[in-house]
């Protein structure tokens, strides 16, 4: 008999798996984790299938098993579809999937949160009733989230799956589920992902809250998969193979134990604008057209109907959460001379600037100004652009007796202060859910800030208005967006029409999710000529776009270039 085995090694993208002899003395079988030698090594990999022969004559032998029937069948051929469609070996995406359970074992441990939070009746109502659907969008706050998560971990009888973007988002959902429960993120010790693998597997782990790697491993029975956040791109793993989408991985892994899977976030999916959307109570938010006369104040980006909403609140002793999401004194330099604008040596970005230097916001390298335009040698250098720092300054000049805080990634502390000034990276790493009634007025200075030559971009925008939007609602705060560009923001504000909009504009474009994307990178010159003939070249990469029609075709083609091009799937409809 000889094993068909799935070594976990990363390995390039040609190698499916090995086959290997099955001594009389072992009872070798599908889904078995075994030891078998590989390039003078012992390592540890996963049984696929059992075969009566093989093509090869000289196969090495089993050494031992480490688990029985760790995996099943559903399991395998799961990760194996992951692999196939992102054009990558099945043993990277097993390898990133059991990351840990080869190594020691600690100490069994579940946790609990203590703490609680409220939602008002109307809420709770509605995400209740949202759950008893097989399949559900919940448009919500993070307030929100946490209250669906915590009713259906209350309805389900067995494993319950939450996925988060970031751990930060996995401790904070902790905090609040007061049954017994694992996290599953990137500063999990080694040990300790191998005890939650070892409990997930055997069922004795009911309640598992995880980033990316929680949407691949092995489960005894899921009831419900709750994908938190869905629009955030932190679900995608783009730095490193295998390179997957994990909120895509995680519907896969609820279509194998036929689990009812809930995605809760500020706005809902575009592959899921057709499916029943509940949505939640949301402030109503006002809409400011910064190109209007009336609204002019002198301060740049503070219109007048803001600054008034400014003062009173800070009249009645609230306090006022400002979204801006640009770091610094200006966006750039740019010469008026020669329209020259300095970019990072390092890396080619635009650096932002701060009082006395420049940083990148990419790599983070620091900077001197330039005394004169590295172009024409003209001291012309001028700012472009107004930074979050500019804005705490005016406002302070305005409202003296005001304490006002800038947050950002320099700037990472929450001191409280009556007037924030945030960008993404307080949404993403700081906010905490269910303060009482902190904010009084929640303002977007300018909401199309996010907008840009990507088709995601829109997307983005829509998300993030509405993610205001419902913490306005809790906060029971009143709620003003800003823009200069007033007819394309205001109908992102009806979240079902939106969605129904960007998908008949996607349809008719050929965008995802009506056609796949594969971006090419690396060694470019090894791509063949007929391919390359259907990319959009970039700075460094091959975009090519297919249709799904034509995707088998395409994975074929793009599976037999070398491994030093690097090949990104961008979306993927088969996981």
């Amino acid at each position: 008999m000889y094993a068909q085995i799935i070594p976990l090694r990363r390995l390039p993208r040609r190698f499916a798996f090995f086959d290997y002899k099955i001594s009389e003395e072992l009872n070798v079988q599908i889904g078995d984790l075994v030891y078998m030698p590989l390039k003078g090594r012992s390592v540890a990999g996963i049984v696929r299938g059992i075969t009566d022969t093989s093509e090869f004559k000289r196969l090495q032998t089993i050494e031992s098993i480490r688990y029985t029937k760790f995996m099943t069948s559903g399991d395998i051929k799961r990760l194996e579809l992951i692999a196939e469609q992102i054009l990558q070996s099945p043993s990277t995406v097993l390898t990133s999937a059991l990351q840990g359970l080869t190594h020691s074992k600690s100490t069994p441990q579940h946790g609990s949160g203590s703490k609680s939070g409220s939602m008002d009746k109307e809420t709770a109502k509605i995400i209740g009733t949202s759950l008893n659907d097989n399949r559900g969008s919940i448009e919500t706050s993070f307030e929100g989230s946490i209250v669906a998560m915590s009713l259906a971990v209350k309805k389900a009888k067995n494993q319950v799956l939450v996925l988060c973007p970031r751990e930060y988002d996995a401790e904070t959902i902790s905090q609040f589920l007061s049954k017994p429960h694992a996290k599953l993120h990137g500063h999990t010790s080694i040990a300790r992902r191998r005890w939650i693998m070892e409990n997930w597997q055997s069922g004795d782990l009911k309640i598992l809250i995880g980033t990316k790697q929680s949407s691949l491993i092995p489960a005894k029975k899921i009831d419900t998969v709750i994908v938190f956040d869905p629009q955030s791109d932190d679900h995608v793993s783009y730095s490193r193979n295998p390179r997957y989408n994990a909120r895509l991985a995680a519907e896969l892994l609820a279509d194998q134990h036929k689990a009812q899977i809930i995605t809760v976030g500020s706005l809902s999916r575009l592959e899921q604008a057709n499916d029943p959307i509940h949505i939640t109570p949301r402030a109503e938010a006002q809409i400011i057209n910064l190109a209007d006369s009336r609204e002019k104040t002198g301060i740049p980006l503070i219109s007048e109907t803001s600054l008034d909403a400014i003062s009173n609140a800070l009249q009645n002793g609230k306090k006022v959460l400002i979204s801006y999401n640009c770091k610094g004194v200006a966006k750039h330099l740019q010469c008026r001379s020669c329209h020259h604008i300095p970019m990072c040596g390092s890396c080619g970005s635009k650096p932002h600037v701060r009082l006395d230097d420049l940083v990148c916001p990419v790599c983070a390298t620091e900077m001197w100004i330039p005394k004169a335009c590295p172009a024409c040698n003209k001291k012309t250098l001028s700012t472009r652009g107004i930074g979050n720092k500019k804005i705490a300054d005016n406002l302070q000049k305005k409202f003296t007796n005001a304490k006002i805080q800038v947050i950002d990634k320099e700037h990472s502390t929450d001191s409280n202060a009556d007037v924030s000034i945030v960008t993404e990276h307080y949404f993403q790493s700081i906010y905490k859910p269910f303060p009482e009634n902190r904010f009084e007025l929640i303002v977007e200075l300018m909401a199309e800030k996010s907008l840009g030559d990507n088709y995601e971009s829109s997307i983005t925008t829509a998300y993030r208005l509405h993610r205001i939007m419902h913490m306005a609602h809790h906060h029971k705060a009143q709620c003003i967006i800003q823009t200069w560009m007033p007819k394309v923001i205001k109908p992102m504000l009806d979240s079902e029409s939106f969605l129904e909009q960007e998908n008949e504009l996607r349809e008719q474009y050929k965008l995802p999710p009506y056609a796949d994307q594969f971006i090419m990178s690396g060694k470019l010159d090894l791509v063949p000529s007929d391919i390359r003939d259907e990319c959009i070249e970039q700075e460094g990469s091959f975009l090519l776009t297919t249709d799904n029609k034509q995707r088998k075709e395409i994975l074929k083609r793009l599976k037999e270039l070398p491994d030093n091009v690097t090949i990104l799937s961008k979306y993927s409809k088969y996981y």
